[in-house]
């Protein structure tokens, strides 16, 4: 939705996913210390087919305890680093955070990001300056990244993550984000803006001017 004229350069890194706000967790987050994770939030299955017997209630109640100490475990191990948003990577095999998860995050003000593509990995990587974390003993300071702000804009329909203030000194990332009335519009501005960055490259690669 908008216009032409509506396009704006953003002042930081944008995204286009959504922030949870399932269990009222945050929407902003200051100060934010991001994790990005490749590892699911979930309750561990194993990777053969296999049957679990339950014989009565109490072995019932004993196994949903189990779960249930094992995500808090997870949890709190990831509150105990300080990190206050977290994109968790999207899972092709089970669902990469559960409910259970999400509520307890929420209550400890973690803001969560889930479903991160694979293709957009590098961008993310390259652009916060962070090191995508595999097991949850990876969960160290050195591997998050720093930003002064993050929060969700919404832009007619389209939600977009914007991460300001990011402390990386080897990359500079800007985001512009371009808004039109049509789908037919909005695909010619885009391809006269990425025109527009070529020209740019090539002056800075070659530095001569044709008048």
């Amino acid at each position: 939705g908008g216009t032409i004229e509506q396009t704006e350069l953003l002042e930081g890194i944008g995204i286009e996913y959504s922030i949870l706000k399932a269990y009222n967790g945050p929407i902003r987050i200051c100060s934010a210390k991001i994790a990005l994770i490749q590892f699911a939030i979930n309750i561990p299955t194993s990777e053969t087919e296999n049957t679990l017997v339950i014989k009565n209630y109490s072995c019932m109640d004993k196994m949903i305890k189990e779960e249930k100490q094992y995500i808090v475990g997870i949890c709190r191990k990831i509150k105990a680093t300080k990190c206050n948003v977290l994109l968790v990577q999207k899972s092709i095999i089970k669902e990469s955070i559960c409910s259970l998860a999400l509520q307890i995050l929420a209550e400890m003000q973690i803001m969560v990001i889930k479903d991160i593509e694979r293709d957009d990995l590098e961008f993310i990587v390259n652009s916060l300056n962070c090191v995508p974390i595999a097991d949850i003993e990876s969960m160290k300071h050195e591997n998050f990244a720093f930003a002064d702000c993050v929060e969700e804009r919404l832009y007619g329909q389209e939600k977009i993550i914007i991460f300001k203030g990011v402390k990386n000194v080897s990359c500079k990332t800007a985001t512009v984000v371009i808004r039109s009335s049509n789908t037919l519009l909005l695909k010619e501005a885009e391809r006269s803006f990425y025109d527009a960055l070529c020209v740019i490259r090539s002056i800075i690669r070659r530095r001569y001017l044709v008048a």
